[in-house]
């Protein structure tokens, strides 16, 4: 069973989504990143994409992402 992490995610201080999720995968700088309840803390970089929350998509045209204490916020530009 996946466990569920807070995930929140805002553009210029817009709340797109602020909720549980079990996967959530973004598309970095250096490559595709998956992130999973318990992920270590991570600051990176996103670039033009999509990201992905349980399936469901968001397009982006940039953005940053830290994960820290169980805990996803993401900071983009659309």
């Amino acid at each position: 069973m996946t466990g569920i992490f807070k995930v929140s995610i805002f553009d210029q201080g817009r709340k797109l989504y602020d909720a549980v999720a079990s996967q959530v995968t973004l598309p970095g700088v250096e490559g595709e990143l998956a992130v999973l309840d318990f992920h270590g803390p991570m600051i990176s970089l996103l670039k033009a994409g999509r990201i992905s929350v349980d399936g469901k998509y968001l397009p982006i045209r940039q953005g940053v992402a830290l994960v820290d204490r169980n805990e996803l916020l993401v900071l983009v530009e659309r």
